[in-house]
C-alpha cells in the first residue's frame, strides 16, 4: 500500500516537483496580460474583480481605538502643567523620551508678536490714537557711522581696562579659572546625570555658581537634576544652618551635611553606626538611592560633586564610602583631575577639581578668603589681614587668640604685631615676621578656628521676634 501511494504522488508532480496546481497559478504570475478592446484584463495574469473596488469604503471608529484625540483647550492645560512640574525642583518627568514633547511644546509661543499687548488698536489708529513718532538720532549715514565709531571705541576701551585689571593680579588669584579646569569642569557635568553642588555653610551664596547653574538649564541639560548639600555645617549655628536650608531648597533640594573624619579613614569592613559617619549622611544616601527610579531607561546612573576649591568635594565621598577612597587635604587644589567611584552597583560617584565662576565683582580678599588660595603662594599676605579683622570682629580674634597684650590702636597692624609676640614669630632684631603671621590668620580663618558666617536673610527679625515671645511668655 505504501509503494502504491508513493507512485500516485508521482505521477502528480511534475518535473520541478510542483503539482498541477501549482504549476498553473505559477504560469498565471508570469504570464504577460491580455486585454480586450476596451482594455479590460481578460487573461494571463492574476485576475482581480475591478468592479468592486470602484466604491468608497465607510469609514469606522474601530480604526482608531488606539489613538487619543485632546481639544486645544485640554492640550494648554496639561502644557502648562508640565510648564509648572518642570519647573518645580522636587519633581521629575520619568521617561521623557517616551514623552511626545515636540507636539506638547507651542513652537510659535516664542515667535509670536503680540502686538495688541503692547498697543491696542485705538491707541494706535483712529482719532484717540496716542502714538508718536519715532525720534531718530541721526538723518544723514555719515553722522550715523560717525556714531558708531563712537561706540566702539568706548567698548573697545572698557574691555581693555578689564584686561588690564585682570594682567594686574597676581598668577594666584587666578586659580580654578584655567581653561584646563573649564575643560575637567564640562567633561564632569557632560558626563554626570545629577550634579551636586557643594556649598560652605559659612556663605553658602558667596560659594554658588551662578555659571554652573545657568549651565545646567540649557535644553541639552534639560534631563540633568542638581542638589545642593551645605557641607562644613558644624561651623554654623543650627538657626542659621536652617535658615539657609529653607532659602536655597526654593530652587533646589538642598541637604545639609558635616563630614566625618573616622569615617573617612576607616579601613575595616565593619559598618560603623550613624553617629559615627558624620551629619547628614543618611539623608544624602536616600536622597541619591531614589535618584535611578526617576532613570529607568538606564542601568548605572552618575552623580558628580562640584563647586568651589576647598569646600569638601572629596571629604563627602569619603564619608559617603566610609574609607578614603579621594586624596584630601585642608588646602586648595589638592584635586587635580576627575575621578569615578562605585557607590553602589547603579551610582556612580565623580570628584571633579574646584571651579571659580568668572565675576566682576569678585574681589581679591573674596577669592583668598573663600580659600581659593593657598597661603603660602599668596603676594602679600597682610593685605587681607583687614578684611578678616572686619568680618570676624576685632574684639572675637582677640578672644580666639588669648591675646592679653594692651593695643592702643585698633588697626590690623598693630593686631599682627601683638599675635606675631604671642606666638613668638619673631625675625632678627625681635621684630614680628608680618608675613607669616597674616598666613596663619588666613589658614585659621578658611579652616574654622576664626568663627564667621554670612546670615540668611530675615535671621536677625526672626532672631528678635523668638526672644521677644519668650520674654512675652516669662512675664
Amino acid at each position: 500500500m505504501f509503494s502504491v501511494a508513493k507512485k500516485s504522488m508521482k505521477a502528480k508532480q511534475h518535473k520541478h516537483g510542483h503539482t498541477k496546481q501549482v504549476e498553473k497559478r505559477l504560469k498565471m504570475y508570469n504570464s504577460k496580460q491580455k486585454r480586450d478592446s476596451k482594455g479590460k484584463i481578460v487573461s494571463g495574469a492574476l485576475v482581480k474583480d475591478l468592479d468592486k473596488l470602484d466604491g468608497r469604503i465607510a469609514p469606522n471608529r474601530m480604526w482608531f481605538e488606539n489613538t487619543r484625540v485632546i481639544g486645544q483647550k485640554d492640550l494648554a492645560t496639561f502644557r502648562e502643567e508640565m510648564e509648572a512640574k518642570e519647573a518645580d525642583p522636587y519633581s521629575m518627568v520619568v521617561r521623557h523620551k517616551k514623552l511626545p514633547t515636540a507636539l506638547l511644546a507651542d513652537r510659535f509661543e516664542g515667535n509670536r508678536v503680540k502686538i495688541l499687548e503692547v498697543e491696542s488698536f485705538d491707541k494706535t489708529f483712529g482719532k484717540s490714537s496716542t502714538r508718536k513718532r519715532p525720534k531718530l538720532a541721526n538723518f544723514d549715514m555719515d553722522k550715523m557711522v560717525e556714531d558708531a565709531k563712537g561706540r566702539t571705541e568706548g567698548f573697545e576701551h572698557t574691555t581693555a581696562e578689564e584686561e588690564a585689571r585682570d594682567e594686574g593680579r597676581h598668577w594666584s588669584l587666578k586659580a580654578g579659572q584655567s581653561r584646563r579646569i573649564l575643560a575637567e569642569f564640562y567633561k564632569v557635568i557632560d558626563s554626570s546625570d545629577v550634579v551636586v553642588q557643594v556649598l560652605d555653610a559659612r556663605d553658602p551664596m558667596g560659594t554658588r555658581s551662578k555659571m554652573m547653574e545657568k549651565y545646567m538649564k540649557q535644553p541639552e541639560n534639560a534631563h540633568r537634576k542638581m542638589i545642593f548639600v551645605i557641607n562644613k555645617s558644624d561651623l554654623v549655628s543650627p538657626g542659621q544652618l536652617k535658615g539657609w536650608v529653607n532659602v536655597l531648597r526654593r530652587d533646589h533640594p538642598t541637604v545639609a551635611f558635616h563630614t566625618s573624619l573616622s569615617a573617612q579613614h576607616r579601613k575595616t569592613k565593619n559598618r560603623r553606626p550613624a553617629q559615627d559617619r558624620g551629619f547628614g549622611v543618611e539623608a544624602l544616601q536616600q536622597l541619591l538611592e531614589q535618584m535611578p527610579k526617576n532613570f529607568k531607561d538606564r542601568k548605572t546612573i552618575s552623580v558628580s560633586f562640584v563647586g568651589y576649591p576647598n569646600t569638601g568635594k572629596s571629604s563627602i565621598i569619603n564619608t559617603l564610602k566610609q574609607k578614603t577612597v579621594c586624596s584630601v587635604a585642608p588646602i586648595a587644589g589638592e584635586t587635580k583631575v576627575w575621578q569615578y567611584v562605585s557607590l553602589t552597583q547603579k551610582i556612580f560617584l565623580i570628584d571633579s577639581p574646584g571651579i571659580v565662576s568668572p565675576d566682576p565683582d569678585l574681589s581679591d580678599a573674596d577669592i583668598v578668603l573663600r580659600g581659593v588660595v593657598r597661603s603660602e603662594n599668596i603676594d602679600d599676605p597682610a593685605q587681607y589681614v583687614g578684611a578678616i579683622l572686619e568680618r570676624a570682629g576685632f574684639d572675637k580674634l582677640v578672644e580666639v587668640y588669648d591675646i592679653k597684650e594692651p593695643m592702643v590702636k585698633r588697626t590690623p597692624k598693630a593686631f599682627m604685631k601683638a599675635f606675631g609676640r604671642r606666638r613668638g614669630r619673631l625675625i632678627e632684631g625681635g621684630k614680628v615676621n608680618i608675613g607669616e603671621v597674616a598666613k596663619i590668620m588666613i589658614d585659621d580663618y578658611v579652616r574654622g578656628v576664626i568663627p564667621w558666617s554670612v546670615l540668611p536673610p530675615g535671621y536677625l527679625e526672626r532672631k528678635a521676634q523668638k526672644a521677644a515671645k519668650k520674654a512675652a511668655k516669662e512675664e
